[in-house]
């Protein structure tokens, strides 16, 4: 009976103390959870979305893209291999952006639109719904290519350029900062397109409403007429 005694009074004294330790200890440290991108799309294992990047179900992330934090793409969107959307950048309902494309902060790729392969489409630059802008194209800031316009592979829009709704670019077509092609227009491959003066007044051509401009031809096709459209 003794040793009993003893070993309770062992035990509760033993109880005390740790309690009294626990009650001194400094709280236990947990690692914060690590944030998680917002996703309902498909995601290849080898593509890394940043936290912030939002991907609406049934988007295609394909093998070794990278969202930004920021950037938005649509539902049925698809953004092809090794593409980089940053944050800021919007790819719409249904829009295919094709491999080692960058689309830059602001940059907007509207509904059905198809970007090709090793394109760039710089800040602010919009292209519209159901547009289609050819491989390594470059599209520079605050320019705006219409609905179901057509860019052919290799052009170079700066700053500012506007294409019309329905206008078609051939390869390699050069449009220098602030100028424009008219709605439906249709500009030879190989051409450059420059500013015109504010106060000229609008031609017609060819049946079309466009604005006057100067159009480079390449010099095998020898020079267009000032105003009228490359056919």
């Amino acid at each position: 009976h003794v040793r009993a005694a003893a070993a309770r009074a062992a035990a509760a004294v033993a109880q005390a103390h740790d309690q009294a330790q626990a009650a001194f200890a400094p709280p236990t440290r947990f690692a914060a959870p690590t944030p998680q991108p917002q996703h309902g799309g498909q995601v290849a294992a080898d593509a890394v979305v940043h936290f912030g990047a939002v991907v609406m179900p049934g988007a295609t992330i394909e093998s070794g893209a990278q969202l930004h934090g920021g950037c938005f793409v649509g539902p049925g969107a698809r953004i092809g291999r090794g593409t980089q959307v940053h944050g800021g950048a919007r790819v719409e309902e249904g829009a295919v952006v094709g491999n080692c494309v960058r689309l830059h902060g602001g940059s907007v790729v509207a509904h059905g639109a198809h970007i090709g392969d090793g394109a760039h489409i710089h800040g602010a630059a919009k292209v519209g719904a159901h547009a289609v802008v050819g491989a390594r194209c470059q599209v520079h800031g605050g320019s705006h290519i219409g609905p179901r316009a057509e860019l052919g592979p290799d052009c170079v829009l700066h700053g500012g350029c506007k294409i019309g709704p329905g206008a078609a670019l051939g390869r390699g077509v050069t449009m220098l900062g602030g100028s424009h092609a008219a709605d439906r227009a249709t500009v030879a491959a190989g051409s450059t397109i420059r500013a015109a003066s504010m106060s000229q007044p609008a031609a017609r051509a060819h049946g079309l409403e466009i604005e006057l401009c100067c159009i480079e031809a390449p010099r095998s096709q020898g020079p267009l007429q000032k105003g009228v459209p490359a056919m």
